[in-house]
């Protein structure tokens, strides 16, 4: 009933293994021009992010303003707060990732002419104490 290439008992391990050597070819560059395209995405994604919080600071410098910012810095606290007893996993990664976010800034600054070398090490041990607490949340998250 088949063909006689079917019943030969290696046809199916050779088959595999041409589709393998063509998704091989294939999958390279793809995979290559996808991780070009990512790390230009994300470049451009940290140059607009670094952008946006020095216009934010410089529209908001009014008394009201420094209130309602005040407001939000009290219910982000409680908000962060729930979120450290009831997912202490997710909040330890995201102080890694303010740790990270906090070094990144504080580094960007020496790049543009800020030469203080004394605020620049207050923040970069901020950055590692941040880094610790994260450390030690996720740690915790994973004991329980």
């Amino acid at each position: 009933m088949l063909p006689d290439y079917f019943e030969d008992d290696k046809f199916l391990e050779r088959y595999v293994k041409s589709l393998n050597a063509t998704y091989a070819v294939l999958l390279w560059p793809a995979t290559f021009i996808f991780f070009i395209v990512a790390a230009g995405a994300i470049v451009l994604l940290f140059q607009f992010l670094t952008s946006v919080p020095d216009a934010v600071i410089q529209s908001l410098s009014t008394a009201r303003t420094a209130v309602q910012i005040g407001t939000l810095v009290l219910i982000l606290g409680i908000l962060f707060c729930w979120l450290k007893i009831r997912y202490t996993g997710i909040y330890g990664a995201m102080e890694l990732g303010c740790a990270f976010g906090t070094a990144y800034l504080a580094c960007r600054h020496l790049n543009t002419g800020g030469h203080d070398v004394i605020p620049l090490l207050f923040s970069l041990f901020g950055c590692i104490y941040i880094a610790v607490r994260g450390v030690t949340n996720l740690s915790e998250a994973l004991r329980r």
